[in-house]
């Protein structure tokens, strides 16, 4: 299983992050879908420690370098009637990056009295990204658009 989750050092006062659940992207596994045990190796490339996906410390300009969520995970060649070994997966996740936004943009016209209009948070300008891994554990973002991976799946 794949989750998103929040820890303390993305929580900056002067970043000025909104109160989401995202973060990054981490794995656990099960035996018996009860109990779950919290991948503790992740991802070689990522950020920290025990994540599967991190946040993006290779291109400071990209969309993902604040705070990136869990979209969906699927293995695209893999269908019931066609068990293939070595197969990909993809993941879709979104992500924000530390451009301002106005908070007057998220509200309605009886709140934005009560707040300053130069008031800014960051991190709400998000896009959604594609991620792609042979194991379910290391993972790596793809430059090409969404359609283009489409098309080669």
């Amino acid at each position: 299983m794949w989750y998103h989750a929040r820890d303390e050092s993305i929580n900056k006062a002067e970043e000025s992050l909104p109160p989401l659940s995202t973060g990054r992207i981490g794995r656990a596994t099960s035996r018996n879908g009860l109990i779950w045990e919290r991948d503790e190796d992740g991802s070689l490339d990522a950020d920290i420690k025990g994540v599967s996906l991190g946040l993006n410390t290779d291109s400071w300009w990209g969309f993902d370098t604040a705070h990136i969520g869990l979209g969906q995970v699927l293995m695209p060649m893999m269908t019931p009637s066609i068990r293939s070994e070595g197969g990909v997966y993809v993941m879709y996740y979104m992500g924000g990056n530390y451009d301002d936004t106005k908070i007057t943009d998220y509200l309605d016209d009886e709140k934005k009295e009560k707040v300053p209009a130069d008031a800014v948070l960051k991190g709400m300008k998000m896009k959604i990204g594609a991620a792609i891994s042979q194991d379910g554990i290391t993972w790596g973002r793809i430059g090409k658009c969404l359609l283009c991976l489409h098309r080669m799946l």
